[in-house]
């Protein structure tokens, strides 16, 4: 009886040992998908801005500077846009992995 004891507590540790190192192994990607997404958002910007100058360049030699900010500001809008149906894909493909964990 003492024996059967022992073990089920032996058991229960190694479970516990074997469902902390599952935790460990698969951490909280959160933080890494910020990182990602803001790295990306400064790469966007980046090459937005270096369309945006060769545009610019091009509309100096064919037209005044006053549309500038203004194609610049679409520019910058289209970006968030974008952003914003990354993350809102994100989202729900996190939400869809932890009801599919929950359903297991």
């Amino acid at each position: 009886m003492e024996q059967e004891k022992l073990l089920r507590e032996q058991e229960e540790k190694q479970k516990a040992e074997k469902v902390k190192k599952m935790k460990e192994s698969f951490d909280d990607t959160s933080s890494q998908w910020e990182k990602d997404k803001t790295e990306m958002q400064n790469i966007a910007l980046q090459e937005k801005k270096k369309q945006a100058g060769a545009e610019a360049s091009k509309e100096k030699t064919e037209k005044p500077a006053a549309d500038a900010p203004v194609k610049a500001k679409k520019d910058e809008r289209k970006v968030v846009k974008e952003e914003k149906k990354e993350e809102k894909k994100h989202q729900k493909r996190k939400s869809g992995g932890q009801q599919a964990s929950e359903d297991r």
